[in-house]
């Protein structure tokens, strides 16, 4: 029988003979963030500027497009 040899999790896994590699978890989180804030605040903006176009003057939020005259 093989003796049983008491190694760390890294070594077990081998990776410590592997090159090093610098990962960034973050990478591309602030365009995810940003189509996250598009498309909970900007649509419904702009949605209220199409479907009620008479509203526009009233609200600061809701942009005129010019599309109910």
């Amino acid at each position: 029988m093989q003796d049983l040899k008491f190694t760390t999790a890294g070594d077990f896994m081998k990776m410590s003979e592997e090159p090093h590699h610098n990962y960034c978890t973050t990478k591309g989180l602030g365009w995810a963030f940003l189509i996250i804030i598009i498309g909970m605040v900007g649509m419904p903006i702009l949605g209220s500027a199409i479907a009620y176009p008479d509203n526009c003057k009233q609200s600061i939020l809701i942009p005129c497009l010019g599309l109910g005259e």
